[in-house]
């Protein structure tokens, strides 16, 4: 039989076993919440992404603009339309006879 000095024993081991085990969690739920809050969502890229611009245009850029090569414009009419070509080949000799029983 179970004495009572066991269920003594036994009710005081849990009682210590689920407070000790409520504190896990809330210090867990602590770290968590405390780690989410504080970690940064937006990546080295995106911070260079969202540099504001300047509103002043550089005259280097401008000049850089207005001496780069310019490809001629094509004339895409001049080309037409074209027959396809219908190229048939004769069959070699040693092909046909092969092929006759």
């Amino acid at each position: 039989m179970i004495t009572k000095i066991f269920v003594a024993r036994l009710k005081k081991d849990l009682w210590r076993l689920a407070i000790f085990s409520l504190v896990t969690v809330v210090i867990w739920l602590i770290l968590s919440t405390y780690r989410i809050l504080n970690r940064s969502q937006v990546t080295p890229d995106i911070k260079k992404q969202l540099q504001p611009l300047t509103s002043s245009l550089e005259l280097d850029t401008m000049d850089q603009v207005t001496q780069r090569i310019k490809t001629p414009e094509t004339d895409w009419g001049s080309l037409g339309q074209t027959a396809p070509l219908l190229v048939v080949e004769e069959a070699t000799q040693s092909a046909t006879s092969s092929a006759q029983p």
